[in-house]
């Protein structure tokens, strides 16, 4: 396994964790059961050998997001952040063009609901005349005398 750039002679637990991708409390138990082994510095202070971060986690030990990788000579990198840049500039380019997108489907839904709207307008004046050729209703109620016995 390749040794990670930059990485400190000694963890606090929060740094273990952070550096294995971990809770702290996985760390804690971890430590708890036996499983990591830590010491102590003067004040008293626990700490974690990077040794005993690779053995228990392995593959999982790797700089932490949003740490800076740093070269042998000392100098940043700026691959990544030169990738990092490209990445962003193309999610921004397809973020506006889907916002394009959308404020034409927008414009095209606002004309498809006034054509909507204005056929419904032609169809309620259509039924109006067409119910205008109807006769009238006959006055089917009884008078006088039959109204009483129901015939």
């Amino acid at each position: 396994m390749s040794e990670q750039p930059n990485t400190p002679s000694r963890f606090t637990i929060s740094e273990a964790a952070r550096w294995v991708s971990k809770d702290r409390k996985t760390i804690q138990r971890r430590i708890k059961v036996g499983k990591i082994s830590t010491k102590e510095d003067k004040q008293g202070r626990t700490y974690i050998e990077p040794s005993e971060l690779m053995r228990e986690f392995g593959e999982d030990f790797k700089v932490p997001e949003g740490r800076d990788k740093v070269s042998q000579n000392g100098k940043k990198s700026q691959e990544v952040a030169e990738s990092n840049t490209k990445l962003f500039e193309e999610k921004v380019k397809m973020l506006e063009a889907r916002v394009e997108e959308l404020k034409q489907d927008k414009e095209d839904f606002k004309a498809e609901k006034e054509t909507a709207q204005k056929r419904e307008e032609e169809l309620i004046i259509i039924i109006k005349q067409q119910m205008a050729l109807l006769p009238a209703p006959k006055d089917t109620k009884k008078r006088g005398f039959f109204r009483l016995f129901g015939r």
